[in-house]
């Protein structure tokens, strides 16, 4: 089962930056530098098969995203702003310098 979203974006303050988003029917991948913007459309990509999608989902569904514990005394960390919907499942949240287990799930 495809996601319906899916949102994925890790910036690093001082790094590069990641975006992984659903468009265009397939997974889009951008990494980039803090001063410049993601294109409209990426030049990576993979087009998933519905098995992988299917375990990829058992595997989120087991991470609870509500325990992720952020190390707000930093200012030079990593931001993760993560947005998955399955048919039956959501995750969505923000996080600032992650330092759960779960985060590296």
């Amino acid at each position: 089962m495809r996601p319906r979203k899916f949102f994925y974006e890790k910036r690093h303050y001082f790094g590069n930056s990641v975006l992984v988003e659903w468009a265009n029917d397939r997974l889009e991948l951008q990494v980039t530098s803090p001063c410049i913007p993601y294109l409209q459309t990426a030049d990576d990509f993979t087009k998933p098969t519905e098995d992988v999608w299917s375990r990829f989902e058992a595997e989120v569904q087991l991470i609870d995203h509500r325990n992720l514990i952020g190390d707000y005394s930093l200012c030079d960390g990593f931001e993760v702003f993560c947005h998955i919907t399955f048919r039956k499942r959501l995750v969505k949240f923000a996080a600032l310098n992650p330092s759960s287990n779960e985060f590296e799930k």
